[in-house]
């Protein structure tokens, strides 16, 4: 609990209400839109800005809860021949007024499974005037091995689902 309550008090006070921008349900919308372009997209190296084929599943259950938007997935790539680097499975979630007060409160719970590398808040990702404040989730996934994904993805979703306090509608 106190470890809970740190956490909840480090955010209120180095995030300003006037400075963050939560998500309304129009911008759900909009990124909703942006998600069906970009998921059955063309793949490049990399992703090259279109989410790996196996985390759409857990992206698009996590955008049909209330509050919540993904912004940013990966499903983790292991290191090959070709590949000289990996990387684990990430999520970046914006999250409407209340659904962000109560991830923010209960985060160090996700932190702490063992399927999770870090829980951070992330600020201004993608232009100086952005306002918004995202939560990126590193977990084990395929750079780990294949099934590391499912397992991490029902560790985040069951901690979405059961979020106490959230749900902004959208």
């Amino acid at each position: 609990m106190a470890v809970e309550m740190f956490a909840w008090l480090d955010n209120l006070i180095h995030t300003q209400i006037s400075f963050v921008d939560h998500m309304k349900p129009a911008d759900k919308h909009r990124e909703l839109l942006l998600w069906e372009e970009t998921k059955d997209g063309p793949r490049g190296a990399g992703g090259a800005g279109f989410p790996d084929d196996r985390i759409i599943p857990l992206c698009t259950r996590i955008n049909k809860l209330s509050g919540i938007c993904t912004l940013q997935s990966c499903a983790g790539h292991p290191r090959t021949e070709e590949r000289r680097w990996s990387a684990p499975g990430n999520l970046w979630l914006w999250f409407g007024e209340r659904t962000f007060d109560a991830f923010v409160h209960h985060a160090s719970k996700l932190a702490e499974d063992p399927l999770m590398e870090g829980v951070d808040l992330l600020y201004g990702r993608y232009r100086p005037d952005d306002r918004r404040v995202v939560a990126s989730l590193i977990f084990h996934a395929d750079d780990k091995e294949p099934s590391m994904l499912e397992h991490s993805g029902d560790v985040i979703l069951d901690f979405l689902v059961n979020l106490p306090g959230g749900g902004d509608g959208g």
